[in-house]
């Protein structure tokens, strides 16, 4: 599986230019310094929009001379540089962590940006394009600038802004947990869930294919690590209770991509004060369920992707339906937020 950059196709917000302080110097002499701005989807649906990036995240970005990379004199990046976002009414800047990214004027160069989207330290390079191992839970986000293949060229005391747009390179699975329609709960106090990690060994972000990938086999190239079989190293997490008076809960994770012929991703559902029809009072229990990303007999996350499984309770099983998938973007729940912690 091949994640392809993706650019979701509705209105863009674009964010300030990162600001200068008075007298800072540029350069020396050929050289400037270079500002980065972010771009933001703006959902259609939203009565406000929102930064793709959180307030503070970390981002690393680097520079190679050319206008792509077959023009580029060297596998490896001429600079490199680590930043942190600043939102400020709703617009942002990257604020770089020391001094500026200086270049050559007169040079075209072009730009590649990794993400995680929090204060999680971003993965450095394990190769010229390729990154150290990958983990669940982490929302990373890959941005490309070059500028339609020309390259960015600057001039001393020009315009050096170079807009980023960051597309979602993990997946996210998101639950909605509700009563089935014959015997299901009458109300419950409390759910959190437990979903086992894909297994990341050998994974890394392709810089110059702008997705996740796994080493290749002798027979063929692995398109995802295979879900580890136990909920222990898993994420856990608290799920969120729709209004008031509604016995609806939503939860969200975040995982590696992943392809697999056969199994699912193993998940259980822990309930607090769970209460049927008839019930006096409320009980603790469990329901264990393999989700499946696409199909009865295969599992298929892509990055870039959201998967939302209907999740319906009776009092002795759990029913999952067929996700429905959609960009990442276009789901407006936001469930990425809330308090996660990881079983041991």
């Amino acid at each position: 599986m091949q994640q392809q950059f993706y650019i979701l196709s509705t209105a863009l917000l674009l964010f300030l230019a990162c600001s200068r302080e008075e007298g800072v110097d540029s350069g020396q002499p050929g050289e400037t310094a270079v500002c980065f701005t972010a771009t933001a989807d703006a959902q259609m649906t939203k009565a406000t929009t929102t930064s793709l990036l959180s307030d503070n995240a970390k981002v690393s970005v680097y520079a190679w001379m050319g206008s792509d990379l077959s023009t580029s004199a060297s596998t490896a990046p001429a600079h490199s540089n680590n930043y942190t976002v600043k939102n400020n009414n709703s617009n942002g800047s990257l604020t770089p962590v020391g001094s500026a990214m200086k270049v050559q004027t007169g040079v075209a160069y072009f730009f590649y940006a990794l993400s995680t989207n929090s204060d999680a330290a971003v993965p450095a390079l394990n190769g010229d394009y390729t990154t150290e191992v990958l983990v669940n839970g982490v929302d990373y986000l890959m941005a490309v600038a070059k500028n339609s293949n020309q390259g960015y060229t600057f001039q001393a005391n020009g315009n050096s802004d170079v807009p980023l747009t960051f597309s979602h390179l993990a997946t996210r699975v998101v639950l909605t947990v509700q009563p089935a329609d014959a015997d299901g709960y009458t109300s419950a106090d409390a759910l959190s869930v437990s979903i086992a990690s894909i297994d990341g060994t050998g994974s890394y972000i392709d810089l110059s294919a702008s997705a996740i990938h796994w080493p290749a086999s002798d027979a063929e190239p692995v398109t995802g690590g295979i879900p580890l079989d136990r909920l222990e190293g898993g994420q856990k997490k608290e799920a969120q209770k729709e209004a008031s008076g509604q016995q609806k809960f939503t939860v969200s994770f975040i995982l590696l991509p992943v392809s697999s012929p056969a199994q699912g991703i193993p998940v259980q559902l822990n309930f607090t004060g769970l209460k049927f029809e008839d019930a006096a009072t409320g009980v603790n229990k469990s329901y264990t369920a393999q989700l499946k990303g696409s199909g009865a007999n295969s599992l298929v996350l892509e990055g870039g992707k959201t998967y939302n499984f209907d999740v319906r309770i009776s009092r002795h099983s759990a029913s999952f339906s067929a996700p429905e998938v959609v960009s990442w973007e276009e789901v407006e729940t936001d469930v990425d937020n809330m308090k996660e912690e990881t079983t041991s």
